[in-house]
């Protein structure tokens, strides 16, 4: 499923993260719960609690997982180009370590 980045709120459970790409400079806003964010070529992951936000700063692969039940609300990039950033949303069962 493809989804424009235009606060959209979603909700998570654990171990169940949803899959973004290409979504450099996406804003995650968690809503509530605690967030995990890991991004392919980032050197940490990000832990995020209510009312605190990320912004994703690569293109490469990107889950996004709440440890308990969480909300998150995304924003759209703001676009000097005419390309979209984009998420796509996929229920994974496994973390995958780069």
């Amino acid at each position: 499923m493809k989804i424009d980045l235009l606060r959209s709120e979603i909700q998570l459970s654990s171990n169940k993260p949803i899959r973004l790409s290409n979504a450099r400079g996406a804003l995650v806003h968690c809503m509530n719960g605690t967030i995990w964010i890991t991004v392919e070529g980032e050197t940490a992951d990000v832990f995020l609690s209510p009312g605190q936000d990320c912004r994703i700063t690569r293109n490469g692969l990107c889950l996004i997982e709440s440890l308990d039940r969480g909300n998150i609300r995304l924003e759209k990039a703001r676009q000097t180009s005419g390309l979209k950033a984009r998420l796509t949303l996929a229920s994974l069962t496994e973390w995958r370590i780069f």
